[in-house]
């Protein structure tokens, strides 16, 4: 065990390294290291992201029942986490823009629906390190991230750099209460046949995967809060309360809107079950007037936030794209090449449009196909887990890494068939930063093409063969 933690926590280093010539408050493109200096921090990351993976694999995967310690798993993790801290976040600049947000909210007054450039003076430290099309942006987020970002921004000040610290240690907290969660949810003290080891092994699954590091930890994505709500979802099943599950999901609103695809799944997995439930029954119309009365409530909190969910909305058909839009709404998506062509190519813009329409479609065909299929209580939360990967890994235009957070606390309630691909993906979406490094920058439509096509295939290959592999096996 110590072997497994000095290689996670010397992973976790080397994960951190590359911040000090990439950090998002000062490598702006302008500034941007040199294509040397990006390759060597490039296999620096490779090989800390290689050595997180062993230890997770080895700490969280190992085929002993024996016992293994929850305290050391959560200490373990928690020093692996803190270590990658060595840095502050460089992948990302979405911290940034929580930054810029808490800021507006809190010494101008603004609003989280008021551009930026509005509010902030075009000197801002926080504004200036910014991309500039992301200056006039507005807050994508909801009502508890706000509170959030105010309390953020109260506490750092003027300091951007403790601002960025400080959404760090939050996503560290965010990891460690959802492996906390999970690992409440895998002990089943009334079950004589329960593995002993299964709450840590489930905490571990988390705490100790690269993405949990890289995404959660060192890059202190919000969606890390939406990773606590599927824990809060995988204890109330192992629970047997299937309603304070879907509470669970709900409350990821509180953070973005992301969260709907796991809430949309889970409500068409439960009205799927009660269809089959309620057909021979006498009593159905009572049912349906609970649903319609639950309906209406929802129809009468929606309008009282019409103006909030409408700003929302127009952040959702930002998925359907624009035809005329200068860029396909796309990255690391298999999608986007063939769109590429069709714009560049042929010069044909709304048959590149129309392909990710399409792709939208065969999405959104494909989460109802799963959730319908998965609707039994005891296949709900490897069918949830299953629907969404597979629509982040070949059915979403726009595929960053930090959306599988909220994947990880069900990957211990998946089979193990079915996890394996989940479980590299898990990899592999952290492992691409390495090509970002020197290649961070476009440098013309070439470059970025380049480098989409090289992210992609690091990305999407390698899960794909072991999904194969399985599928044939």
């Amino acid at each position: 065990m110590i072997l497994n933690l000095v290689l996670a926590v010397v992973g976790a280093a080397l994960v951190g390294l590359p911040a000090h010539w990439f950090r998002i408050d000062s490598a702006t493109c302008a500034a941007w290291p040199s294509v040397e200096i990006g390759v060597s921090c490039a296999v620096v990351y490779a090989a800390g992201v290689a050595l997180l993976t062993v230890a997770w694999v080895r700490i969280a995967l190992s085929p002993v029942r024996s016992p293994t310690s929850l305290r050391w798993v959560v200490l373990g993790g928690v020093v692996v986490h803190l270590v990658s801290l060595v840095g502050l976040p460089y992948l990302s600049q979405d911290p940034l823009f929580y930054a810029a947000v808490g800021r507006s909210m809190t010494v101008h007054g603004a609003g989280p629906g008021q551009p930026l450039s509005q509010v902030l003076p075009p000197d801002d430290p926080f504004l200036a390190p910014m991309p500039a099309t992301w200056r006039d942006g507005t807050s994508p987020y909801g009502p508890g991230f706000h509170l959030v970002a105010r309390a953020v921004a109260a506490i750092g000040g003027g300091e951007l750099w403790l601002h960025l610290r400080l959404y760090q240690v939050i996503g560290l907290l965010c990891m460690l209460a959802a492996a906390l969660i999970v690992a409440a949810a895998a002990r089943r003290p009334h079950d004589d046949d329960a593995d002993p080891g299964a709450p840590a092994r489930a905490a571990a699954l988390v705490l100790f995967c690269p993405l949990a590091v890289v995404e959660g930890t060192q890059s202190g994505h919000n969606d890390g809060f939406i990773a606590v709500a599927t824990a809060g979802f995988a204890w109330a099943f192992a629970r047997r309360r299937p309603a304070l599950g879907t509470a669970a999901l709900v409350t990821g609103l509180l953070t973005k809107l992301s969260a709907l695809l796991w809430i949309g799944v889970n409500l068409v997995q439960i009205a799927a079950d009660r269809w089959r439930r309620i057909a021979r029954d006498r009593r159905a119309h009572l049912y349906w007037a609970g649903v319609a009365l639950a309906a209406a409530a929802v129809a009468l909190l929606a309008f009282a936030q019409r103006e909030w969910l409408l700003a929302q909305l127009r952040r959702v058909t930002a998925l359907l794209d624009d035809p005329n839009a200068s860029l396909p709404y796309c990255t690391r998506s298999i999608e986007c090449l063939p769109r590429a062509l069709l714009r560049w190519w042929s010069g044909d813009r709304w048959a590149s449009w129309a392909l990710g329409l399409g792709f939208r479609v065969v999405a959104g065909i494909w989460l109802v196909f799963m959730a319908v299929r998965s609707h039994e209580p005891d296949r709900r939360l490897g069918g949830l887990a299953t629907a969404l990967v597979i629509f982040y890994l070949y059915l979403h235009a726009w595929a960053q890494s930090w959306y599988l957070l909220p994947l990880l606390p069900l990957l211990p309630f998946v089979d193990r068939a079915r996890r394996a691909p989940m479980l590299v993906y898990c990899v592999t979406a952290t492992l691409y930063y390495a090509l970002t490094l020197p290649l961070g920058c476009p440098k013309g439509e070439l470059w970025v093409g380049i480098s989409e096509i090289l992210e992609t295939i690091v990305t999407i290959v390698p899960p794909t063969l072991v999904l194969a592999r399985r599928r044939s096996a």
